[in-house]
Parts: C-alpha cells; sequence; structure tokens
C-alpha cells in the first residue's frame, strides 16, 4: 500500500487506444483572434451602415475644436458651449481619419472628429436679425 507497487493497474483492466499521430488542432489562440476580428468587422460596418464620412483635401479650409475646462473661480460651464478657432488650411489629408495642417510653423495632426470644414460668410448678407 504505502510506498509498494498495485498489484492490479488500470491499464489491465481497461484497453487504452494507441497513440496515434493526430493532427495538431489549430492554435486557439488564432482562432480566437480572428473570430474577434471577423465580429469587430461586423459591428463597425452595422454601425457605420448610413454614415456619411467627410471628405477633406489638401488646401480645404476648416476650423479647430477648442477643448476649454470649465472654471469654478470664474463661474463659466464651458462644456455647453463649442468653440472652434481657425480657419486653418490643410497641409495633407491621411487614411486614419486624421489632417495634418500647420499652425505658427509647427505641424499638428487632428482627428476628422475635431474638425469642421470652414464656409466664407457671404458677402452682402447681414448676420444680425432686425
Amino acid at each position: 500500500m504505502f510506498g509498494e507497487k498495485t498489484k492490479l493497474s488500470i491499464s489491465k483492466l481497461v484497453v487504452f487506444p494507441k497513440h496515434e499521430d493526430l493532427k495538431k488542432p489549430p492554435d486557439i489562440i488564432q482562432i480566437v483572434m480572428k473570430r474577434s476580428k471577423k465580429q469587430a468587422d461586423l459591428r463597425n460596418a452595422y454601425k457605420d451602415r448610413d454614415k456619411r464620412f467627410p471628405q477633406y483635401n489638401v488646401g480645404d479650409q476648416i476650423l479647430i475644436k477648442e477643448h476649454r475646462l470649465s472654471s469654478a473661480e470664474d463661474k463659466e460651464t464651458h462644456k455647453l458651449f463649442l468653440i472652434y478657432h481657425g480657419p486653418y488650411q490643410i497641409q495633407a489629408v491621411h487614411n486614419n481619419n486624421t489632417v495634418t495642417i500647420q499652425i505658427n510653423g509647427s505641424h499638428r495632426t487632428i482627428n476628422f472628429k475635431n474638425i469642421k470644414r470652414y464656409y466664407k460668410p457671404v458677402s452682402g448678407v447681414s448676420q444680425t436679425n432686425n
């Protein structure tokens, strides 16, 4: 019992199948990554099905959204007001939904969600209501 070999081994009672060279199953991590990528693509396609993406070209004029923080001291709430500054001219358009502009001699890359197209004001039209 203790420290002794068993008199009756399980292999004598049960006939186990011989080990054959089985094909290696595909790596589970690769399967999960493929499925996750496929599901992400389906989600993105569903989300973007009715969306119209802006088309920007080099030389277009844009405005940049300014992210100002609210101030308790000044009693100002900036999150209620979207403030844009510019216009700036687009220097390059990239495939990852970003554009490059030049501000004061330095280049900045900005995402599409933080910009909007600048339309020049029409001359001769009053902007105030009388």
